[in-house]
């Protein structure tokens, strides 16, 4: 049998997204609690904060914290390490679905955005450790598209 190629989504596939979108702003209001952050007003206005790319669009996590008057780049280094990467948000059968992927071929995990966001998800899931992530700023149809041999659609 011919290997096979498994390609995942990072945001709703492999991780909890919406899980960690809440969660994520309680940790900072205790981390940083000279900071003024209310849990869910900072979960609704994360859509104040996507940007257009092209015809898609990513959420610039490192713009909001700015607005919050958060260190960003502390913000970065911390959550990896942090109570929030202790796997979580990893969607139930993951490490069982990685574990299939590499006894039978390989496998990747696609994701759009800005790359140092995506990499701090992806070190939230501990399965994933050493799975590469490829980041892009452009849909994954062209990727795909890219990868196809001569003669395929």
């Amino acid at each position: 049998m011919k290997p096979v190629e498994v390609y995942l989504d990072m945001d709703r596939t492999v991780l909890d997204t919406d899980g960690f979108d809440r969660q994520k702003w309680s940790l900072l209001r205790k981390w940083y609690p000279e900071i003024d952050i209310n849990d869910e007003a900072e979960f609704a206005r994360q859509r104040d904060f996507y940007v257009e790319h092209g015809t898609m669009e990513y959420y610039d996590f490192s713009g909001h914290l700015r607005a919050l008057g958060l260190p960003d780049d502390e913000v970065f280094e911390r959550l990896p390490t942090s109570e929030l990467a202790d796997g979580r948000f990893e969607y139930e059968g993951l490490p069982e679905l990685l574990d299939w992927a590499r006894e039978h071929g390989t496998v990747q995990v696609l994701t759009f955005g800005e790359e140092p966001y995506q990499r701090l998800k992806g070190a939230l899931c501990p399965s994933l450790r050493d799975v590469v992530i490829t980041t892009m700023m452009s849909p994954k149809a062209k990727f795909f598209k890219n990868r196809q041999p001569e003669g395929h659609v």
